[in-house]
């Protein structure tokens, strides 16, 4: 199977380094990026990456054509690449300014569109995908085996994305900032090394991972286990609690007024 990458910036190249490390002998990759320079650093940890030289060469080429570029570039090459995809060829979009809508509206082929996140580097995390109309269930079942090669996707809806998109895809840098605050926090009051605090965090968490998915533990009943009336962590979670109170409200509203503002540009 031949699967291309039209634009190799962030994401893209995360997902060409991502399915690339699968050393499947199945699978020839092929790229084609405005930069020449992102393009040969994927090449030299990638060898066997194929480099094209236009959209269309690509779209031509492949079974699995990933548009990786920005609304603007998408929207205009679009209609280039409906005289290219064929009706049994399958363009995958990354952008969710770009509706299945609109992507049926300009191309012939199968269409799906993915968010993909940062933790698909480690063949993890949730890949959230929507379905085009002239996808076949058979369809459906081939491209979520074939996203299963980098992480899990989750089928949702379209009017869900931008909460989705904000837990799956934007959550890992809200995380990491509360996870370096913590730790900066600790190693302030604490004497300990940045090393020693940022491995006794992230091993605390990988162990919380485990017991609420593992273990079928709430994260209510973590709380409560943990908690113990009259307790230091209760002691600590009245700190806690009215400085998160509200936050994730407000950060949910201001990536909802941010979409909505990019859209209408």
């Amino acid at each position: 199977m031949r699967v291309g990458f039209i634009g190799t910036g962030s994401m893209g190249s995360m997902l060409v380094r991502a399915f690339s490390r699968r050393n499947d002998p199945n699978l020839q990759i092929v790229a084609c990026n405005r930069s020449r320079e992102k393009l040969d650093h994927l090449v030299e940890t990638f060898p066997t990456l194929e480099i094209a030289e236009r959209p269309q060469e690509v779209a031509a080429l492949c079974d699995l054509t990933f548009l990786c570029v920005k609304p603007k570039d998408a929207r205009l090459l679009l209609p280039e690449l409906g005289f290219t995809l064929l009706p049994d060829q399958h363009l995958i979009s990354i952008n969710s300014a770009l509706t299945i809508q609109e992507l049926e509206g300009t191309l012939s082929c199968k269409v799906t569109k993915i968010i993909p996140s940062i933790t698909q580097e480690a063949a993890s995390g949730v890949i959230l995908t929507m379905f085009g109309s002239r996808m076949t269930d058979s369809d459906r079942a081939m491209m979520s085996a074939f996203l299963r090669m980098i992480g899990q996707p989750f089928e949702t809806k379209e009017e869900q994305l931008r909460i989705c998109s904000d837990i799956t895809s934007c959550g890992p840098a809200f995380y990491s900032f509360i996870i370096q605050e913590f730790t900066q926090a600790a190693v302030r009051h604490g004497q300990l090394s940045p090393e020693t605090a940022q491995y006794l965090t992230v091993e605390m968490l990988q162990g919380l991972i485990d017991l609420v998915k593992n273990q079928n533990f709430s994260t209510a009943q973590v709380i409560q286990r943990v908690s113990v009336p009259g307790g230091i962590t209760e002691a600590a979670m009245q700190v806690l609690r009215p400085a998160v109170s509200g936050m994730f409200d407000d950060l949910f509203e201001t990536t909802k007024e941010f979409q909505h503002q990019h859209n209408k540009h």
